[in-house]
């Protein structure tokens, strides 16, 4: 029987400094609807049934006030029923993420499950892709989609990221890129 690894890609874009300090505001309706629940239920809902062959892989090194965001998405997998997590504070963004996914799936000769939001899916799409290609990995991956209320903002940013990921491919920029990472920036400079 197949390992397989389930991924949920956060994108949580982080308030800025003076505006609201959790993960949790500027949302529409109740938690339980929000597209941030709605991807850890579904990450453990699918673990639920493959039962003892898999494993859920938690990476992203985005803060969120005083926790790391991996930390919470644990304890929220956990307290839901989640299983065998396993966590690591590497990924800024989408592709780093994913780098540190596919790289511990191949190591592990493992399917790779990428649970995102119906918004993030295309751009975890074409990322998943490139990032296969560049580093010539053989990785199994499938796709599962969590559908839930986003932040308004996270949708805006959704949109103008699907356009420019592509960009940033096709000229060859991905370095240049990571080098200004403006997540990065702001938590270098203290902003969130």
């Amino acid at each position: 029987m197949e390992k397989i690894i389930f991924m949920p890609l956060d994108k949580t874009l982080l308030p800025i400094k003076g505006r609201a300090r959790h993960w949790y505001q500027e949302r529409i309706g109740p938690i339980s609807w929000q597209d941030c629940s709605r991807l850890c239920h579904k990450t453990s809902d699918l673990q639920l049934r493959e039962k003892d062959s898999s494993e859920i892989l938690v990476a992203t090194a985005a803060q969120l006030g005083c926790c790391i965001a991996a930390e919470i998405y644990t304890i929220i997998l956990k307290v839901i029923g989640g299983q065998n997590i396993v966590t690591t504070r590497e990924g800024w963004d989408t592709y780093e993420q994913l780098e540190v996914g596919l790289k511990y799936a191949d190591n592990k000769k493992s399917k790779l499950v990428l649970v995102c939001t119906f918004l993030h899916w295309p751009r975890v799409w074409w990322a998943c892709q490139i990032l296969r290609w560049h580093l010539k990995l053989k990785v199994n991956v499938c796709y599962k989609i969590a559908f839930g209320i986003p932040r308004p903002i996270e949708v805006i940013s959704d949109l103008v990221q699907l356009l420019y990921y592509p960009f940033i491919d096709i000229f060859c920029l991905r370095t240049w890129y990571q080098t200004k990472n403006i997540v990065q920036k702001f938590y270098s400079k203290n902003y969130i």
